[in-house]
């Protein structure tokens, strides 16, 4: 047995031919030489008998826009738990009792008029950020702090 490397540096282990001693059976394209060791993120490719390290590339950072998405469903998940810490499945389950006379319409009421007053803030907040280019977007934590609490 022979240990060669393909050409995305996997190791394999060729067999002797059987028919002729001392001849390895190798794949197309493998090189006994070792590859190097790769930093996180690097790429290897065996090009012309050379190994070749691609550096990583940095992950793009996201747009204000995808940014501001994100804070958003933050907020709509924020709702959400509310809601389920009270027994709802989510805020639109819990808003859903408001329409007839039952033991949870109170709740829901109240529930309607807390998710009106967060999307307020919330779309006041953001607002506030998109027209003052200096401005620094909050955290999920800093937005979720600054929002109206559930009193129901």
């Amino acid at each position: 047995m022979k240990t060669v490397y393909l050409q995305d540096g996997t190791q394999y282990n060729a067999q002797e031919c059987p028919i002729e001693k001392g001849i390895y059976l190798i794949p197309e394209g493998a090189t006994e030489i070792p590859p190097p060791v790769l930093a996180d993120g690097e790429t290897l490719a065996l090009i012309g008998g050379a190994w070749v390290v691609t550096p990583a590339t940095p992950p793009t950072p996201p747009t204000i826009e995808q940014r501001l998405a994100a804070l958003q469903q933050d907020v709509q998940n924020h709702l959400d738990a509310t809601a389920q810490a009270r027994g709802y499945d989510n805020i639109i389950s819990a808003c859903s009792y408001a329409g007839a006379p039952n033991p949870f319409q109170a709740e829901s009421v109240a529930f309607i008029a807390w998710r009106g007053d967060v999307w307020t803030k919330c779309y006041a907040q953001l607002a506030a950020f998109q027209s003052s280019p200096n401005s620094t977007i909050p955290t999920t934590a800093e937005l979720i702090a600054s929002l109206p609490l559930f009193v129901g």
